[in-house]
């Protein structure tokens, strides 16, 4: 990871990824997949990107030297509502539900803070 190997020991950074345990994903193949594109609809036009399962990031992340040291859960309540104009206004709800467990773990976006750690050697 050339993230990592560029990274002074001791140094952080912070990666923001979209969560395919959201739950909008419920129901379809990509659900709590480790990583799959996926096509969706966005405010009326075609969207296609890349979601990743945060366990599937961390085991990146560890294996490249970095620890992970916070993790942040956006947009939980809103990731069950289909209709993208009133699903804005449950974000506001985030900072109350990321403390709640089975709920979190179904919020779109995810944001680790990382930090090498400082006796990892970087291969290269």
């Amino acid at each position: 990871m050339e993230l990592a190997r560029v990274l002074r020991p001791g140094g952080f950074f912070i990666f923001d990824f979209d969560n395919s345990g959201c739950a909008e994903y419920i129901f379809s193949k990509a659900f709590r997949k480790n990583a799959v594109i996926v096509n969706i609809d966005n405010s009326g036009y075609a969207d296609r990107y890349w979601v990743y399962s945060p366990r599937y990031i961390r085991s990146i992340l560890k294996e490249a030297g970095l620890e992970v040291r916070k993790i942040e859960y956006f947009h939980i309540l809103s990731s069950f509502i289909k209709d993208d104009d009133k699903a804005v206004a449950f974000a506001k709800y985030d900072a109350i539900f990321n403390s709640v467990p089975l709920l979190r773990e179904c919020s779109c976006n995810v944001i680790l803070t990382c930090r090498k750690l400082p006796s990892f050697k970087s291969a290269g």
